[in-house]
């Protein structure tokens, strides 16, 4: 793993985390994680994880540098609560909608010219397309949200 990717994770998250109150829908605790599937199986509560990006691929050459590409992700899980009416198994819920909220102001927070950490990685897309997977949260009651980010560093 580059050292790219932990400074990128790690001013990801300080980001994320140094938000002001009221910034996000839903408040949370971000970190980082090495193996997002894992913790995504595990989550119980709402969980906010920066994964590193795993396809470091170089890119154009300048002057003075080699530039290269990195994608982390930001995922959102949350377990969502068994709907209270059987014959609405797929009801739209306050807590979903908030969940969907959250992923588009996390989406939003990291708007394109970004620069983080002291590598001056700058974000040049951040993607959260589809907004959730709605298989997750029919088949496993959970909603997950994978933000991917693309970001452009030396």
């Amino acid at each position: 793993m580059s050292s790219r990717n932990v400074l990128l994770a790690d001013a990801i998250v300080a980001r994320l985390n140094g938000a002001p109150g009221g910034t996000f829908v839903v408040p949370f605790v971000s970190r980082s994680v090495m193996i997002p599937y894992l913790e995504i199986e595990k989550a119980t509560a709402l969980a906010v994880l920066v994964a590193f990006g795993s396809d470091l691929v170089e890119g154009p050459y300048t002057r003075a540098q080699r530039l290269h590409t990195i994608t982390p992700q930001v995922i959102v899980v949350s377990p969502v609560a068994a709907p209270t009416d059987a014959n609405l198994p797929y009801e739209r819920t306050t807590a979903v909608d908030q969940l969907i909220e959250l992923a588009e102001q996390i989406a939003d927070y990291m708007p394109t010219g970004l620069a983080l950490g002291s590598n001056e990685a700058k974000i040049s897309n951040a993607l959260a397309d589809p907004i959730y997977d709605p298989d997750e949260l029919q088949m496993k009651r959970r909603f997950l949200s994978v933000i991917r980010l693309t970001a452009l560093t030396t």
